[in-house]
């Protein structure tokens, strides 16, 4: 009868541990998916990442579910992956948070600016960061440990970047800065130069197949000089000058490209935008679910699927829309508060 009594109990306590390993899926590693970068409601500090995975959310707030409640602060810029880690940007707070695989926090790394957005290097990660007074940012350069190895200063906002053997091309963009336009630094001996001045202020770029660099410029208001600069589109190769191919409205950001290579797509606040490589104009898309504005935008290159952001009050919850352009269908998921940035891992 002990004995019996004995299997019972092993039993029971196989069964409660086996189901609340099927209720706590975060112990597992993320290894895919959609991760958006919920800033929160300024100043409230609560800032979140949402996890979407198999067209499902898993989790609204992946960060807090497997850090004990714990939150990521103000103001949530940007998520994205390499060498094995998370590393999140959270702007406001001057700080870069770095988790494993289960998106437990690992390491964190106080700053001077405020960051961005990043890029890969191998198993070196790069970040771009503001300055506090608009006027100085900074590139950090952190080792294949995820330590701080390089910080290189700048006199301009810098925003996305983009690696080209070795090479790092920066869009130091309008925000507060004095430099704007396209900037390099060698990734050997981490000098700065100034490739060329562009007075729409670029933020994000990417590269077809032929090498051709395309910079999305979101153009801006100069109140000092009453001068209204359009959003524009460039295109770039090595030792030469970037040459204006599109004119488009101002607020243009989130360049991506299709997997193909041949296709861009951007947004402004209003709308999402495809432009086919070598047309003389970008075209709206026309969606069936309409967004309140647009915030962020990316593209999951294998499956063909656009993915953009909705942040309606800016205050409550908001969305992230799957456009599936192979099959023709909309989804909406729901997020965190103001839902910017997304970055997909596959």
């Amino acid at each position: 009868m002990r004995r019996f009594h004995f299997l019972l109990l092993c039993f029971f306590l196989f069964f409660i541990v086996s189901c609340q390993k099927d209720d706590n899926p975060s112990a597992s590693k993320i290894t895919t998916g959609v991760f958006v970068a919920n800033q929160g409601k300024f100043p409230d500090g609560n800032g979140s990442v949402t996890w979407l995975n198999e067209n499902t959310v898993k989790e609204t707030d992946l960060f807090a579910k497997n850090n004990g409640g714990k939150l990521l602060g103000n103001t949530v810029q940007s998520v994205f992956f390499n060498n094995g880690h998370y590393f999140i940007a959270v702007n406001n707070a001057k700080n870069i948070i770095i988790t494993d695989e289960t998106f437990s926090e690992v390491k964190s790394h106080s700053l001077t600016s405020l960051p961005r957005y990043f890029v890969a290097w191998g198993k070196k990660t790069i970040a771009s960061g503001w300055g506090v007074n608009g006027a100085k940012g900074e590139i950090i350069v952190f080792n294949e440990n995820n330590d701080i190895e390089k910080i290189i200063q700048l006199d301009g906002a810098p925003e996305r970047m983009l690696v080209v053997g070795e090479s790092l091309l920066v869009c130091l963009s309008n925000g507060f800065s004095v430099d704007k336009g396209l900037a390099k630094i060698d990734l050997q001996t981490f000098t700065l130069s100034m490739i060329q001045s562009l007075s729409e202020g670029p933020n994000s770029m990417v590269r077809d197949l032929s090498n051709n660099v395309y910079i999305l410029c979101e153009g801006y208001f100069d109140w000092l000089t009453s001068t209204s600069y359009p959003a524009a589109l460039y295109k770039w190769q090595e030792n030469t000058a970037a040459i204006k191919v599109l004119d488009l409205p101002q607020g243009c950001t989130d360049l991506c490209i299709s997997a193909s290579k041949s296709t861009c797509y951007f947004h402004d606040f209003n709308a999402v935008y495809q432009w086919k490589i070598g047309n003389n104009n970008a075209e709206k898309i026309s969606f069936t679910i309409q967004p309140s504005s647009i915030y962020g935008l990316a593209i999951d290159e294998p499956n063909n699927i656009l993915y953009f952001t909705d942040p309606k009050d800016f205050a409550s919850q908001g969305n992230v829309i799957a456009a599936d352009l192979n099959k023709g269908t909309i989804t909406t998921f729901n997020t965190g508060v103001a839902p910017g940035q997304i970055f997909v891992r596959n």
